[in-house]
């Protein structure tokens, strides 16, 4: 009965022995064929698995090893351990084999000096040719462009295109340093002494820098006749059953040669600059097979690059349905690959605008958390890849206005930059001052103005030696950092530096669209509307609307190719436009309706499918269509938007009130202005007071930034309180708002003049309101000085019109009156004179300076005062002896008389 007990362990046996799977490998000194002539192979290297699943075994002398696996099937996946010190497994990709395979895992180490050291090689000989061939192509065009210029008879259009072949050359010289390194990432692993006889040749030539040898090798080889009957065999292949066995296997050895050739063959083609034929390249790699991971990512990036951003996601998607497949099996070794791939898919997503997809495939990234391993023998390459990963999230959430998220990216992306930095400031430092000038829109967005500063200057600092430098590859950057420091010293009032750095900035972004317009007229257009926001603050109108125009045009022309990505900028284009026409001194009421109602219909579509983006855009749309409603005289209309878009800030300024609280105080001020305007004076002061609340909180934080706005608030609601005869409130507030615009007065009078003006005019307002409930002649003397104190300030700077002058000089004229009531006939006298010496046609004050005379007992200047009176008329046709015997009583009936004063009647009297 003993066979009961020997069955199952027979059983058993058999099954693991169904269950056993191998892996055949050769370990050799990397290129030592091709060096020396003769293969090296490394003996008695340590070989095992990283799930300790087979048996560890050691290399033979011809370097061979056999690694069983025991209970696991064939097929399955296994990342393999090579090790033998002093030596590194160079081409790590092998490692990851797949057990029961037929080709054996060819593995090849190398001294890391060594390692090292050819990998420097290729990078040297990549840039340094790159650059070679781009100055040649360069040179040649620049010939071919100055010889068409002094042709007599010029073809503007071939001009045209060879500006743009030039900047597009010049454009793509600045990624030389990164293709560089990729060549050397991408070649330095691949073991010669396995290598096809042509690819090696073709290398070989290569690391001399005979680019074009190489070239003519691999062109001699033609490797799309053999692509092509590569693809020709395998087509034979599944047409004849029969064969399959010993054609699958020659075609598999001769794709595999030509793949390689191609990769090479592609990567010459790109760093030559000669896209089309670059694009060849991958088109038959991918013909022969399309789930090789290396060619998908390669072309996505590549075409992500070419700004082929539908068919870039295309290809990245098609490689992570790949990794995602094989990730289960092997999660160490595609989780950075899926990780990398989601990043770079993000980015294309952003820069069409599609925030979800980009948000996705971030988070996705993120979620892996794989860019915090080490990752020899370069660890920054990792921390690299998270900087950027954190800066492209970063962004992502400013576009969703979620400022706290987009902080604390901003800031781990800095901490990673800033260590980069130092470890290698030449790759690393305009990744830094990017990362800077970002945050420092982050935070002017936020109204953090001395931390949005500090990071521009931070970033500028570093920028501008390297554009003066290397002006091609960091221009640009420089350019936009100049043009967010504008925007935020337009925001603090420093307005000649604001426009210093606008001007600078736009110069930059205008010769750059000039020569690649598809490339740089987004940035152009967003210089022209901020320039825009800029004249319409120095009351420049002209010059606004024509800024706006033409970015309003930009926008138009690209919204139309791709309206998911420029369609929101046409809006905020077209919502300034109509702003600027509904504020001008003349509204152009039909030309804001068309413009707004533009941006509206654009804001609301926008809004439907991302409201988290769109909100703000939509209350600041709000505001400027009530804007529009009020000077159009519907007034419910006006109100109900003003409340539309003050409901969306409220939203807002409760998640984050640094943010957003400025908005809503000004949408609060506008509301109040149009209450005011209806004459619900209980209504407006409520809203001018929440508007006060706010500014005078952040005046006191950011006086540069908000004084003007408290300014401003204050004097609408001096105004207010005019109208609802608060007399102390309105003087305490228009007064404050005065003393406020004086100080920005000394600082750019051109600017802020009407704006003080506005104030003064009020205060004016208000004591002449004052003055006629005032019955008493002495009452009004104070409220006359008051009026002639701040007249005397407009006149300074407005004597050339002839209404002020016309009310100073009466002003003058009457408090030289209402002195005589209080003795003060010499004061009378002075104050008189004033007022003729404004406005000389004033005769009648002439009447004052004879009572004044009179009174002071020089009876005889009087008499010759009111001898030259006596004939003449005043500008409504009055008699002025008439004027002068009325004022003579109303003075005696007063108490103010003279012993002559009966003597004057007489001679006034007389025919």
């Amino acid at each position: 009965m003993k066979w009961f007990i020997v069955l199952p362990f027979i059983l058993c046996s058999l099954q693991l022995i169904a269950q056993q799977s191998i892996v055949r490998g050769i370990v050799s000194i990397h290129n030592s064929e091709t060096n020396t002539g003769k293969r090296q192979f490394v003996v008695n290297a340590q070989v095992e698995d990283d799930l300790k699943e087979a048996q560890p075994t050691l290399t033979a002398a011809n370097g061979q090893f056999i690694l069983s696996f025991v209970g696991k099937p064939d097929k399955s996946a296994a990342s393999l351990l090579v090790r033998k010190t002093p030596l590194q497994v160079v081409n790590e990709a092998s490692l990851n084999a797949i057990t029961g395979q037929s080709d054996w895992v060819r593995i090849s180490m190398a001294l890391p000096d060594s390692i090292n050291e050819y990998r420097r090689k290729i990078y040297n000989v990549g840039k340094t040719q790159a650059e070679k061939q781009l100055e040649q192509q360069v040179a040649g065009k620049t010939a071919q462009l100055a010889k068409l210029r002094k042709s007599s008879v010029q073809d503007a259009a071939q001009i045209k295109q060879l500006e743009q072949q030039l900047f597009e050359l010049k454009d793509k010289g600045k990624q030389i340093d990164e293709q560089a390194k990729e060549l050397a990432r991408k070649y330095a692993p691949v073991n010669l002494d396995d290598a096809s006889p042509f690819f090696r040749n073709a290398f070989g030539l290569f690391q001399r820098g005979q680019l074009d040898s190489a070239l003519l090798i691999l062109g001699k080889v033609n490797l799309a006749n053999l692509a092509y009957q590569i693809l020709g065999e395998r087509q034979k292949i599944n047409n004849l059953q029969k064969e399959l066995a010993q054609r699958d296997s020659i075609q598999q050895q001769r794709s595999g040669d030509v793949s390689e050739a191609l990769r090479f063959k592609a990567d010459l083609h790109a760093t030559m600059f000669e896209f089309d034929s670059t694009m060849v390249c991958y088109q038959l790699l991918l013909q022969l097979d399309s789930t090789d991971d290396d060619n998908l990512f390669n072309y996505a990036r590549f075409l992500g690059w070419l700004n082929q951003h539908d068919q870039s996601i295309y290809y990245y998607s098609r490689l992570l349905s790949i990794y995602k497949e094989k990730l289960p099996a092997n999660p160490s070794y595609y989780e950075p690959l899926v990780a990398n791939v989601q990043t770079n898919l993000g980015s294309v997503y952003m820069e069409k605008n599609d925030f979800s997809g980009a948000e996705t495939s971030y988070q996705e990234a993120l979620r892996l958390n794989i860019f915090n391993r080490s990752a020899e023998p370069l660890p920054e390459l990792y921390e690299s890849y998270l900087a950027n990963l954190q800066t492209n999230l970063a962004g992502l959430y400013v576009n969703k206005n979620d400022f706290s998220k987009a902080e604390a990216a901003y800031l781990e992306a800095l901490g990673h930059h800033k260590h980069l930095a130092q470890i290698n400031p030449k790759l690393y430092e305009r990744d830094l001052a990017v990362t800077q000038s970002n945050l420092g829109t982050l935070y002017a967005n936020k109204n953090d103005f001395s931390k949005a500063e500090a990071m521009y200057l931070e970033a500028f600092s570093i920028l501008k030696p390297l554009a003066q430098r290397d002006p091609r590859n960091y221009e640009i950057d420089l350019a936009n950092t100049q043009h967010y420091l504008a925007r935020l010293y337009n925001i603090k009032n420093d307005l000649p530096r604001a426009e210093e750095n606008y001007l600078a900035a736009l110069a930059i972004r205008k010769q750059i669209a000039r020569t690649n317009p598809r490339a740089y007229e987004p940035d152009l257009a967003l210089s022209l509307i901020n320039l825009g926001s800029f004249y319409q603050k120095k009351k420049d109108s002209t010059s606004a609307q024509a800024a706006y125009l033409e970015a309003v045009g930009i926008y138009k022309r690209l919204a139309g190719a791709n309206p998911q990505a420029y369609a929101p900028s046409l809006a905020s284009a077209l919502n300034r436009l109509g702003d600027m026409y509904l504020n001008k001194r003349q509204q152009q009421l039909p030309a804001a309706e068309a413009a707004l109602l533009e941006a509206f219909g654009i804001y609301s579509r926008l809004y439907k499918t991302d409201p988290q983006v769109y909100e703000q855009e939509m209350a600041s749309i709000y505001n400027s269509l009530a804007g529009l409603h009020a000077a159009k005289k519907e007034d419910q209309k006006a109100v109900t938007t003003y409340r539309e878009s003050l409901t969306i800030y409220e939203r807002l300024t409760k998640a984050d009130p640094k943010a957003y609280e400025p908005s809503m105080a000004t949408i609060q001020e506008n509301l109040g202005i149009h209450y005011m305007e209806l004459k619900n004076f209980r209504a407006s002061e409520e809203a001018c007071l929440a508007s006060l609340s706010i500014f005078k909180r952040l005046a006191v934080e950011y006086p540069e930034v908000y004084e003007l706005n408290l300014a401003n608030t204050q004097t609408i609601l001096g105004t207010l309180y005019i109208k609802m005869k608060k007399w102390q409130p309105a003087e305490k507030q228009l007064e404050d708002a005065t003393l406020i615009m004086e100080k920005w007065l000394t600082i750019q009078p051109q600017i802020y003049l009407t704006t003080w003006g506005t104030s003064v005019v009020g205060l004016i307002e208000l004591y002449a309101t004052i003055e006629d409930t005032v019955s008493v002649e002495t009452a009004k003397i104070p409220l006359f000085i008051k009026m002639g104190y701040w007249y005397d300030k407009l006149y300074k700077f407005h004597h050339k019109e002839e209404v002020l002058r016309d009310a100073y000089s009466n002003n003058r004229g009457s408090l030289a009156w209402y002195l005589l009531f209080t003795k003060q006939f010499k004061e009378a006298q002075t104050v008189a004179l004033q007022g003729l010496q404004i406005d000389s046609k004033k005769i009648w004050i002439k009447t004052n300076i004879a009572h004044a005379l009179l009174m002071q007992g020089k009876t005889e200047e009087a008499l010759k005062v009111y001898q030259e009176l006596k004939p003449l008329k005043d500008e409504e046709g009055e008699a002025l002896k008439s004027m002068c015997l009325a004022d003579l009583d109303k003075l005696e009936k007063a108490g103010i008389t003279h012993k002559d004063i009966n003597i004057v009647r007489a001679y006034l009297k007389k025919p």
